[in-house]
């Protein structure tokens, strides 16, 4: 249960958290699912990032993970059909009956433009410990945005070249 300490960080009010697990051992699937949880405490945006747009589309928004009893669901699927008011395949967006977006995006090229200003309440970046130099640009873009961002941003690192392709 290494999980949950990181979730009751986030229950204290704490702002910032890092957690660098080892690949495979569930990050995004304990952020996305405080996502929505948060998500209907505190009505808002919230970002999934990515260095890319398309590792955010492959890792996420078209992707599956096996459950504890070995079947196979959708990242997506952790949001309840009935709490969502549309879908945007193209910009990898769901709005919430209730006002609030969950957006999984790159911040590379002209996806990065489209962070600034959006006024997140909590931000879950992906990244590697591998490829720093092709980091920078990503870390430097993510900075900016992070400042914008009142509640909390998770920095999520693994081990393995491929974390975070």
């Amino acid at each position: 249960m290494y999980q949950l300490p990181a979730w009751e960080a986030l229950e204290s009010g704490k702002k910032r958290i890092v957690a660098a697990w080892h690949r495979g051992s569930g990050k995004d699937l304990l952020f996305l699912n405080y996502i929505m949880y948060a998500i209907h405490k505190k009505p808002g945006v919230y970002l999934h990032c990515f260095p890319s747009y398309s590792q955010g589309k492959r890792n996420i928004w078209k992707s599956t993970h096996q459950t504890h009893k070995d079947e196979s669901i959708s990242y997506l699927d952790h949001f309840p059909s009935q709490l969502i008011k549309s879908k945007n395949g193209t910009d990898m967006s769901i709005e919430f009956w209730n006002g609030s977006i969950y957006r999984v995006m790159g911040l590379d090229g002209k996806n990065a433009a489209a962070a600034r200003g959006m006024n997140p309440q909590f931000i879950i970046l992906v990244g590697a410990l591998e490829e720093r130099k092709q980091q920078i640009p990503f870390l430097s873009m993510f900075a900016g945005v992070a400042k914008q961002c009142p509640d909390a941003v998770v920095l999520l690192v693994g081990e393995g070249e491929n974390e975070a392709n």
